[in-house]
């Protein structure tokens, strides 16, 4: 009995790790975001992605570190996003580059993720915090 409700919660404290944001550097409180980000130069293969080709975005938020719970919340033809937030919560931001032939996308890369250093400008990892805010009080009167 005793270790099986220690190996309970050693799996518990694993998975509590696993979906911690630990890793964020910095926390913006917001409840819009303007996000950037550069242009892949090359194709997953090494081959350098040519001037005329076109190249589009998605954009992602997760509030598992392991970004598990991704949602697609946005497309984007310019190299920025904005990211609306209607619940509370601590959100990571995720972009992916979609490779548009024709007027069709043909494929996409898999998502860079705002909380994995090698994605983030200077490795500097973020996230966006938003909370509800207090509407007016009223009855305002002198004591």
């Amino acid at each position: 009995m005793f270790k099986k409700l220690l190996l309970t919660a050693a799996l518990l404290l694993s998975v509590m790790l696993t979906n911690s944001f630990a890793d964020v550097d910095t926390w913006h409180t917001a409840n819009q975001a303007t996000v950037g980000w550069d242009a892949p130069t090359t194709f997953q293969n090494g081959d350098p992605i040519p001037q005329d080709a076109v190249l589009e975005y998605d954009l992602y938020t997760a509030t598992l570190a392991d970004h598990s719970d991704a949602v697609k919340v946005g497309h984007s033809t310019s190299l920025t996003g904005v990211l609306s937030f209607t619940a509370e919560g601590n959100y990571i931001v995720g972009v992916s580059a979609v490779r548009v032939v024709s007027g069709s996308p043909i494929g996409s890369s898999d998502i860079a993720w705002s909380n994995v250093p090698e994605y983030c400008l200077n490795g500097a990892t973020f996230g966006i915090s938003y909370y509800l805010v207090p509407d007016l009080p009223d009855n305002i009167y002198k004591q």
